[in-house]
């Protein structure tokens, strides 16, 4: 059995903010349209079986209130954490310095004025 995981994101600009994860080398796996609104599943791997769906906040608050303002706390691993801070320092418009905590290295970044993530050394 295959069990796939999506977390979903609620976002001001999905098309904004899938450009910065496709940047940094995740890939889009579906477009589609919901009412007035576009949602956008993106993954780090094409084969991958975790997933991101970008959905516009302001069709969710209309829609699904109770759930608009969650925001998860995501974290990837990554084997080479200098290249991929590479990576998002080029694209992202918020990171930090990559700094080591209790042994495990790690950075943050942000996709929107509220919306971060980390990556850590796998």
């Amino acid at each position: 059995m295959t069990i796939e995981m999506t977390s979903n994101l609620y976002v001001k600009s999905v098309a904004t903010v899938a450009e910065l994860f496709i940047k940094i080398g995740f890939v889009e796996i579906q477009r589609m349209s919901v009412g007035t609104s576009e949602t956008i599943v993106l993954a780090p791997d094409i084969d991958g079986n975790a997933r991101i769906q970008l959905w516009d906040i302001a069709f969710i608050r209309e829609n699904s209130p109770e759930v608009a303002d969650s925001k998860p706390s995501i974290a990837f691993s990554v084997h080479d954490l200098a290249a991929m801070h590479a990576k998002v320092a080029a694209a992202m418009p918020i990171y930090g310095e990559i700094q080591t905590v209790n042994g495990r290295s790690s950075f943050y970044f942000a996709v929107e004025d509220d919306q971060y993530f980390a990556f850590l050394e796998a």
